[in-house]
Parts: structure tokens; sequence; C-alpha cells
């Protein structure tokens, strides 16, 4: 009679881990004031309490950036403490993100620091807003989609799983309230 060997449960984070998180975080307070993506509330909206919320949706929605950024340090925190699981695909996904956020990173530094000549700058500028209307909506649905295939998985998955489907959705909610009572500034 065979046995199928019965996996290792999956770590749960650390004291470290969210040390981590907490400094993804202040990171990400960090990278909208470096690079702010600055929204105005549209015309139609008249009611002044709204008005006043309306330029701190982007900052919410850049909230999961340094995190995001963070995502090695996770890893090889589970590495040390004997993760043998491969990644997950809402880890990789979190990968992606992870490439997408260091480039808009690299390019406000280079903003800032160097600068860009006149003739590119407009396209530079717009590539932030590409990434957050296009791209992380994209990912977000194709998270949710993982998930629930996820859920007929008999492996369990870590924490950074889950945890990497609340940071690719997260963003998605203030974006909507960008996209309909606001409007990209600058």
């Amino acid at each position: 009679m065979s046995q199928t060997p019965v996996p290792d449960p999956p770590l749960p984070p650390t004291l470290v881990d969210y040390f981590f998180l907490l400094l993804g975080f202040a990171l990400s307070v960090f990278l909208s004031r470096a690079g702010p993506l600055p929204v105005a509330a549209k015309n139609f909206v008249t009611a002044v309490p709204l008005r006043q919320i309306i330029p701190y949706l982007s900052d919410m929605m850049r909230l999961p950036e340094g995190v995001l950024l963070l995502w090695p340090v996770f890893l090889v925190v589970q590495r040390v403490r004997g993760r043998k699981q491969t990644l997950t695909s809402i880890e990789w996904l979190w990968i992606i993100s992870w490439a997408g956020v260091a480039g808009l990173s690299t390019l406000t530094a280079w903003k800032n620091n160097v600068g860009f000549p006149d003739a590119v700058q407009g396209y530079v500028l717009l590539i932030p807003r590409l990434w957050y209307v296009i791209l992380v909506p994209s990912m977000a649905a194709i998270a949710v989609v993982l998930r629930l295939l996820g859920v007929f998985s008999r492996q369990a998955a870590p924490w950074t799983h889950s945890f990497g489907l609340v940071l690719l959705v997260w963003p998605v909610l203030p974006l909507a309230g960008i996209l309909t009572t606001a409007n990209f500034v600058g």
C-alpha cells in the first residue's frame, strides 16, 4: 500500500514580514510624493466634501506600490524559513507588477534628477496613466480568476499568494473613483 506524502503546511507571516509590510507602505507614501499622479474633480462633482477627497484617490490607488517592490524580501524570508513550494500563479503576477512599478519608479527618479527632453516628456508622462488604466485592472482581473481557479487546488498556498491578490486588486476601487469623478492633471 502506497501512501501519498502530506505536503508541509504553508508558513505563516513572521514579525520580520510584518516589519517589511510596514516599510513597504512607508515606501508607498514616499513614492506617491516623489512622483505624484495628480487628479482633479470633474465639473459635475459639486459636493465640497467629495471634491476634497478626490485628490487623495491617486495616493490610495498607489498604496500597494512599496509592498510590491519588496516581494524579493518576502520570498527570501520564506526560503530561509524552509519554503519548498514554487511560486504560485498570483505570486508570478506580483513579479510582473513588481517590474512595472520598478519601471515607473525608475522613470520618476530619472525625471526628478535628470529630466527628459521636451520632445519625449509628454510620452513619458503618459506611461503611468497607461499602467494604471490598462495594465493594473487587467492584472487584477487575472488575479481574481486565478484565485477562483485556485479554490480547486489541493496544495495550500503561502500567505503571499492571498496577500498578492489583495495587492493586485486594491488599486481598482480608487481607480474606478478616479475614472468616474476625476481627471488626471498634468
